[in-house]
């Protein structure tokens, strides 16, 4: 037998194994703790950055190691003012760390600290170092968030980045984070002066024609899909005031907002007069009023309470509806002794789009774009029927050029959708209740009927977007939808009967509901 390899068993390299690890793990935890021991000792400064170094070699993702090394770091800089000798290793350190892992929160944040507290950081060295690490992964947001960060103190332009995320995107059009990229940048670079946040429109335009090469060369890649999501997407409105309410028992005002607005602290603001007689107003949303947990500032519907015993209430309310703009709307209502409370409903809700209460209006150039990119979607799906962002994209697309008109061919969409992607069902039917929200309050207001009485039953209603417009609503009829809570109940408490037979809604959760709304719930 002599002459001949001896093999391990299996168990006798387990063991082996096993005894490396017992040894790494004891030499790990008394690193550790000789560490902790000796924080903030300042003679042991240099042998906690040569343990702690030692210890991030193996396992770079130990922030309170981290944490310590900054803290000698600042020691030293109080000390002697310049330690940029010692920060140039540190970054030497940081880049084999990065070897290790090059998806470590705790080592980008350690080279962001060293490059600020250098003297003189060579930001060009940086910025290679990005490339080289993007080269290697081209997904790596870590690195990206870091590449914004040097790209900043580089002086950097714009433009210059914006041509090297479309360098990347031309290496590689499933490079989601090229494609995030350039979303930031265009507004800087192409900014629409009517819409802050916004891009021209003839810039915007361009980049659905680079968008939709990238889908139709791998049509199953998503990256390109979400940026031309984020083309479609509407522009900022100014919030506009939807009604208000004057009660007499609860004492209270009730003004609704097309979108969420910040009324906190703004009693200087705004002006609200009882009787001639100005009251400080302590605006509180209406989820507050419900739920003790409530904290956004934010909210589509404010309440706020008053003090008067008079028979006969005139209430003159003044809110600026447009931000950073001198604007008011001004209104007066009036509450006789028997009243319980009177309302003011803004009929000319159709103001707030030159077209739609939902949507933009869209140039000629812009239409004629979108309806180009609707058929290019269309023939794509032919070629690909089970294709689930190229029916989402045009169920975006028709929505974006006209929700009523396509109404027919989005539902079907939808159940397309549901049927090539069960598990994102909900997802789904939640969006097709939005959209058939939409279209139901763009009729109501068109048609110029009664905001009193509502009747959006048999709808399919997964989710009741858009409540704030029917805080005014006396008879709301929610009867055989899909509902399965309603998201609502801190909105339409105020003045709304509600009926919500054969929906999904739990027993418990319904007898909650009857309590807030005082049994203004119809269940039978």
């Amino acid at each position: 037998m002599h002459g001949r390899l001896k093999v391990r068993t299996t168990a006798e390299q387990d063991e082996i194994k096993r005894k490396e690890r017992e040894k790494k793990s004891i030499a790990f935890t008394n690193g550790m703790s000789h560490v902790f021991q000796n924080r903030n000792i300042e003679k042991e400064n240099e042998s906690n950055l040569k343990i702690s170094q030692k210890l991030l070699s193996g396992n770079p993702d130990v922030s309170t190691l981290w944490n310590i090394r900054k803290e000698i770091f600042l020691n030293m800089l109080t000390r002697e003012g310049n330690i940029d000798e010692l920060f140039h290793e540190e970054l030497m350190f940081l880049q084999n760390c990065l070897l290790v892992n090059p998806k470590s929160y705790g080592v980008w944040n350690q080279r962001v600290f060293v490059l600020k507290n250098m003297i003189k950081p060579n930001w060009n060295e940086e910025l290679k170092l990005c490339d080289l690490f993007l080269k290697h992964d081209a997904r790596n947001f870590h690195c990206w968030d870091y590449r914004r960060y040097v790209v900043k103190n580089a002086n950097i332009t714009p433009e210059a980045e914006l041509e090297f995320s479309m360098k990347k995107i031309t290496e590689n059009f499933s490079n989601y984070s090229s494609w995030h990229y350039r979303s930031k940048l265009l507004p800087l670079i192409y900014p629409d002066e009517v819409s802050p946040g916004r891009v021209k429109e003839e810039v915007l335009l361009k980049e659905f024609e680079l968008a939709q090469n990238a889908f139709f060369t791998d049509p199953n890649d998503q990256s390109a899909w979400f940026y031309q999501r984020w083309l479609l997407g509407r522009k900022e409105v100014s919030p506009k005031i939807l009604s208000v309410i004057l009660e007499r028992d609860p004492s209270r005002i009730i003004v609704s907002f097309s979108s969420p607005v910040n009324l906190l602290n703004s009693s200087n603001e705004h002006s609200c007069v009882i009787n001639n007689e100005r009251i400080v107003c302590d605006w509180k949303t209406s989820e507050s009023l419900s739920s003790s947990n409530a904290r956004s500032k934010y909210s589509c519907v404010w309440v706020t309470e008053y003090k008067s015993r008079n028979d006969k209430l005139h209430l003159s309310l003044q809110l600026p509806f447009i931000k950073n703009s001198p604007e008011f709307i001004k209104l007066f209502l009036h509450l006789e002794r028997n009243s319980v409370s009177c309302s003011w409903n803004k009929d000319e809700i159709t103001t707030i789009s030159e077209s739609k209460v939902f949507g933009d209006a869209h140039t000629d150039a812009k239409m004629s774009i979108l309806n180009d990119e609707l058929e290019a979607c269309k023939m794509l799906l032919d070629e690909e029927p089970d294709n689930k962002w190229t029916m989402l994209t045009i169920v975006y697309l028709m929505h974006a050029l006209d929700t009523q008109a396509f109404e027919n061919e989005i539902n079907e969409l939808f159940t397309k959708l549901i049927t090539v992607d069960p598990m994102r069902k909900g997802y789904f039917k939640d969006l097709q209740s939005k959209y058939k929200m939409e279209i139901e309050i763009e009729k109501i207001y068109e048609s110029k009927c009664s905001i009193e009485n509502v009747d959006l039953s048999c709808k399919s209603l997964t989710v009741f977007h858009y409540p704030q417009y029917f805080t005014t609503t006396q008879n709301l009829n929610l009867d055989h939808n899909q509902l399965s809570t309603v998201v609502f109940k801190h909105i339409l408490p105020f003045s709304t009967n509600i009926t919500v037979e054969n929906n999904l809604i739990t027993p418990s959760e319904l007898e909650k509901l009857n309590v807030l709304f005082k049994e203004k719930i119809n269940i039978n």
